[in-house]
């Protein structure tokens, strides 16, 4: 009597090799379709979000965050493929490297989306503080700090760091020979070249009055 081996066995149903290979393989595909979108996820908020991060401290750990995201998600699907060939051609040590990788990259995604918490922890008031600093001391001294501000101003509706009156504490804007501006244009409602220059330009109905900290912190957090 032969000896039964593996692949002689009844191949008929789910239980069967083929119905094993056939579920691994649509697994694969739909980890595939996760980590894609995952990949492009992060890829937006690079794109898109990464100017606002620029206005906090952790600045660095939010694209580094992102940046990491985007690298093992990459990996993810390569692990993920090489665990289908080779599960499907039956190579173990082929098998075992690519569930090792897999594994691995898991791991450190999930290290990185607690980084990515821990960065949103009181994140309002870490907003509220450094944003006030932009404003005493890097507003027109740095030309790329002063863009970021004025478009966070304009997009998120807002003005200084909890009101408007912050202003008053920039070298710029607090001058006692200055009485024609005492905000940004950005600030104004209906903003435009010197708004603020013009008649009724800082006219309390004109001037934002939403916290940015609150805007920014929810538009960071999604």
């Amino acid at each position: 009597m032969s000896k039964r081996t593996f692949m002689s066995q009844d191949n008929s149903g789910l239980c069967s090799l083929f119905g094993i290979k056939s579920t691994l393989l649509i697994m694969s595909l739909l980890l595939m379709v996760l980590t894609g979108f995952l990949s492009y996820l992060c890829g937006w908020t690079l794109v898109f979000k990464l100017k606002y991060s620029l206005l906090s401290s952790l600045s660095s750990i939010y694209s580094l965050s992102a940046y990491i995201l985007i690298i093992c998600s990459l990996l993810t699907t390569i692990a993920i493929f090489c665990v289908f060939i080779t599960a499907w051609i039956e190579h173990r040590q082929g098998l075992r490297l690519a569930l090792f990788t897999l594994g691995t990259t898991f791991l450190i995604e999930l290290i990185t989306a607690l980084l990515s918490f821990i960065y949103t922890v009181n994140l309002s008031d870490r907003l509220s503080s450094n944003l006030l600093s932009l404003v005493q001391y890097k507003y027109h001294v740095d030309t790329r700090t002063e863009q970021d501000f004025d478009q966070m101003q304009i997009y998120f509706h807002c003005c200084g760091s909890k009101s408007f009156k912050d202003w008053s504490l920039s070298s710029r804007f607090n001058n006692v020979n200055n009485t024609s501006f005492l905000v940004p244009d950005s600030c104004c409602k209906s903003f435009e070249y010197k708004c603020v220059q013009k008649p009724f330009g800082i006219h309390p109905s004109n001037i934002y009055y939403q916290l940015p900290k609150s805007a920014i912190g929810r538009q960071v957090n999604l």
